[in-house]
C-alpha cells in the first residue's frame, strides 16, 4: 500500500500545475463579457417586455437605495474622521504650547560634580 501512494506521487507537478490552472482552459478564456445596455431606449424596452422593465426598475430603485445609504454613511464618516483629527491636533498643539511655557528648569543650576568631590576630600583630610 505505501509503495503505490508513494509511485501515484510520483505524477509530475507540472502537469497537475497545467491541469488546474485557469489558463489553460479555453472555455474561461472565451467566455463574453456583459455589456452594459441602456434601458432607457424605447426598443430595448419593448424588447425586453412590461415585466423585465419592471425588475429593471424594482433593481434599480434598491440599488439607488443602497447608494444613498452609503453616502450618508460616509459622510458621516468622513465627519468623525475629521473630528478625530481635530482632537488630535488640539492635544498636540497644546502640549507644544504648555512645554514652552515650563522654565522651571531654566532656575535650575547643576552641581559641580568636581567641587563636591573636592569638599569631600577636605573633610577626610581634616
Amino acid at each position: 500500500m505505501a509503495s503505490y501512494l508513494v509511485s501515484s506521487s510520483r505524477v509530475p507537478l507540472c502537469l497537475g500545475r497545467r491541469l488546474l490552472s485557469t489558463s489553460s482552459l479555453p472555455l474561461r478564456s472565451k467566455a463574453p463579457k456583459m455589456s452594459q445596455v441602456e434601458v432607457d431606449e424605447p426598443h430595448v424596452q419593448e424588447r425586453l417586455g412590461r415585466m423585465q422593465m419592471n425588475f429593471v426598475k424594482k433593481a434599480e430603485a434598491i440599488n439607488e437605495d443602497r447608494a444613498s445609504k452609503h453616502r450618508f454613511f460616509r459622510r458621516g464618516d468622513t465627519m468623525i474622521a475629521g473630528g478625530c483629527l481635530a482632537i488630535a491636533g488640539s492635544i498636540y498643539a497644546y502640549t507644544i504650547y504648555a512645554i514652552k511655557q515650563e522654565r522651571f528648569l531654566d532656575d535650575f543650576d547643576m552641581p559641580d560634580p568636581l567641587a563636591e568631590a573636592e569638599e569631600q576630600i577636605k573633610e577626610m583630610k581634616s
